[in-house]
């Protein structure tokens, strides 16, 4: 069974998750749906930007939206933001590009989530590797995002 840091906080926590394995790795949330035969709308993504001062700032949105980079530097009130690479994410959160999760164990950076992320009645996310995804009730998500200081608010928006 795949353990991550992901997996043992919720663990630690007493938080119920279903552990979804797949064989081949799952570098876009399309993948990762497929893979794991859940729908998109229940799957989530997680976006890493840099703002002005080259920190860390995490955006979490359905699957099916994107990061409105305006709404995001409203609401984190920031001048500007640029993705970070595959280098800041490493070095900085511990993951690769393609198995982000939404929160992250020991770091402290600021996460902002889309509204729309608490819709369903669960979500799927990355377990911090691209072989696997987690499933939680959405009860459960709200509570661990509330537990990393996750603000809320209008982020996403549709693809053109």
């Amino acid at each position: 069974m795949v353990r991550t840091e992901i997996t043992d906080y919720l663990r630690d926590r007493g938080i119920e998750y279903e552990l979804l394995e797949h064989g081949d790795d799952a570098l876009t949330s399309e993948k990762a749906a497929e893979l794991r035969d859940v729908p998109l709308a229940e799957m989530l993504k997680s976006m890493v930007f840099l703002d002005d001062d080259r920190e860390v700032v995490v955006a979490v949105v359905p699957a099916e939206r994107n990061v409105d980079l305006g709404s995001l530097r409203a609401i984190a009130d920031i001048d500007s933001l640029k993705f970070a690479d595959e280098e800041v994410i490493e070095s900085d959160l511990g993951y690769t590009i393609g198995a982000i999760p939404p929160f992250f164990p020991g770091r402290d950076c600021p996460i902002y989530m889309d509204s729309d992320v608490l819709r369903n009645d669960e979500v799927n996310f990355s377990s911090g590797r691209p072989d696997a995804g987690i499933e939680v009730e959405i009860r459960a998500f709200r509570k661990v995002m509330d537990e990393f200081d996750a603000e809320r608010g209008a982020i996403g928006t549709t693809p053109d």
